[in-house]
């Protein structure tokens, strides 16, 4: 069951008037499941030296490959992604500087 709200962020280039290149973010609602990050996950991704904070699972008509998801206004980076047999993607998210 989806119960709960996230917005993936996808980042393109633009020009503007002058034809300077400018970073313009994109954002998309979606519906989800939040879950916790199991204790094998979070010791597999902390020796790549990331801290791995939560897992969005979604359908995975919603994912178009973006690599950050504001969830509870906090900005997140998706290190690692997914995708189940029951057409639903499963997106692992760490805060990281920067972002």
């Amino acid at each position: 069951m989806r119960d709960d709200i996230a917005y993936l962020i996808n980042k393109t280039i633009v020009e503007d008037d002058i034809g300077n290149q400018i970073e313009q973010e994109v954002s998309k609602e979606v519906f989800c499941t939040v879950e916790s990050i199991t204790q094998s996950e979070y010791f597999q991704a902390s020796q790549s030296g990331l801290k791995p904070q939560i897992k969005l699972t979604m359908s995975e008509f919603d994912y178009s490959g973006e690599t950050e998801v504001e969830y509870n206004t906090k900005r997140y980076a998706i290190y690692r992604t997914f995708l189940r047999n029951d057409e639903r993607i499963e997106l692992y998210l760490t805060e990281k500087a920067g972002v």
